[in-house]
């Protein structure tokens, strides 16, 4: 899997490269922002750096990954964030974030977390997402409060030079997704009008050219009106026409409505699966 660098009105998240070495040890040397880190030592060394780099770069198999945090005002990067421990059985992973404390109290980390939430949900296919906060930092609570995480009730704690440091454990449940029939991640043509499209996966050595036809596809369900044929609903919601595998004889793009669950196509029966969506489906963060 390779994660892309997303960018929001203020800011560029680009993935961790060994680009990144004298950043990572500028940020994690810092006392102010490892004053509420206790699952690792400072950073101390260079040596120390490089091996968290490779910690993200060197995986043979994704289970984490990071992104700097840049300003796209004058490319300064100003922090990090991502996410680990992620259990794809469970549905579940867990993120982490930090700032240099000269870019605190902007709104640089709730904009950035905000991003990568929109978009590791669909990607990872999360239905929990987890912060773990030491009691006492309460900035980053009320960064994960702000975007809709909740205490738990769980805790867990680390050892960190003979003392035991316990955190507590915030969730959110993210909004429920539908991977349509086809099997690109793409909610452009699968979800109509949806707030939020992921650039698909790569397949075959074509994600730019999908990535258009999507982007395409959204445009073209945006700009007509699209009807039901059973009751005439305007909310339906339309299948895949990059991979062509679902046609009707009509040589249109098979359809479900939203209202009546009914299908203009026929052929759809033989799926045996109707996919019912609703507005709490849409990716509104």
């Amino acid at each position: 899997m390779r994660l892309l660098d997303l960018e929001t009105e203020r800011l560029i998240l680009k993935g961790i490269s060994e680009d990144d070495v004298d950043f990572i040890f500028q940020e994690f040397s810092n006392d102010e922002v490892n004053r509420y880190l206790f699952d690792a030592e400072p950073t101390k060394t260079r040596q120390d750096a490089e091996d968290i780099v490779h910690m993200y770069t060197q995986q043979k198999q994704v289970t984490a990954h990071r992104w700097i945090i840049i300003l796209k005002s004058d490319n300064t990067k100003i922090g990090t964030l991502g996410f680990h421990i992620w259990k794809p059985e469970f549905r579940t992973c867990e993120i982490g974030y930090d700032l240099q404390p000269a870019y605190w109290g902007k709104g640089y980390g709730k904009e950035a977390v905000k991003a990568m939430l929109q978009y590791i949900t669909p990607t990872l296919q999360l239905q929990t997402v987890t912060a773990c906060i030491y009691k006492d930092n309460a900035a980053s609570l009320a960064l994960a409060q702000s975007l809709g995480f909740t205490d738990s009730g769980e805790q867990k704690m680390f050892p960190f030079h003979g003392v035991e440091y316990w955190h507590n454990i915030y969730k959110r449940e993210m909004p429920p997704m539908y991977i349509g029939y086809c099997g690109i991640q793409c909610h452009g043509c699968l979800i109509y009008k949806a707030t939020y499209i992921q650039d698909p996966v790569e397949r075959n050595g074509t994600q730019e050219m999908l990535a258009k036809k999507w982007s395409t596809q959204k445009e073209i369900l945006e700009a007509k009106q699209i009807e039901c044929e059973g009751c005439k609903s305007k909310r339906l919601f339309e299948n895949c026409r990059v991979c062509q595998i679902r046609l009707c004889a009509k040589d249109k793009a098979v359809t479900s409505c939203q209202d009546c669950e009914e299908y203009p196509c026929e052929k759809i029966d033989s799926l045996k699966k109707k996919v019912h969506l609703s507005e709490e489906m849409m990716f509104v963060f």
